[in-house]
C-alpha cells in the first residue's frame, strides 16, 4: 500500500467516524414518536407538564418490547386522582376524553 491510498483510507474513516451521529440522528427522526404527548395533553388539561408526568403511569422497562404486548390504557380515574391531589381540580370524564383526544392511531384489520 502506498502512502497516498493510506492517507486516502485513513481520511475516509475519519469521514465516517464523523458523519455516523449524524446519520443516526436523521434515522431517528423518521421514526414515529413513542408514547403520548405530555405537554399537548397537560395544556389540554390546564395542568403543568411535570404533574401529568407523575400521575401518568409507566411500562415497566423492556416489559412490552419483549412481549409485543398492547400496553394497558392510562386509567382516568388514578390520574384524575392524582390530578387532584396536586392541586387540579379535572373529572374522571375530564381526563378520560384528553386520554381518547391523544390516543394513538391503530391501524385497521382487515
Amino acid at each position: 500500500m502506498t502512502r497516498t491510498t493510506g492517507s486516502i483510507i485513513t481520511l475516509a474513516l475519519a469521514a465516517g467516524i464523523i458523519a455516523a451521529p449524524f446519520a443516526a440522528t436523521a434515522q431517528n427522526q423518521d421514526r414515529p414518536q413513542r408514547g403520548p404527548d405530555i405537554a399537548a395533553m397537560a395544556s389540554d388539561l390546564g395542568v403543568t407538564e411535570a404533574a401529568l408526568q407523575t400521575c401518568m403511569p409507566r411500562p415497566e422497562p423492556g416489559s412490552q418490547r419483549s412481549q409485543q404486548v398492547r400496553p394497558a390504557a392510562p386509567d382516568a380515574a388514578a390520574i384524575a386522582s392524582c390530578l387532584h391531589d396536586a392541586g387540579a381540580s379535572l373529572t374522571q370524564a375530564q381526563v378520560d376524553t384528553v386520554l381518547q383526544s391523544h390516543a394513538p392511531e391503530r391501524p385497521q384489520r382487515g
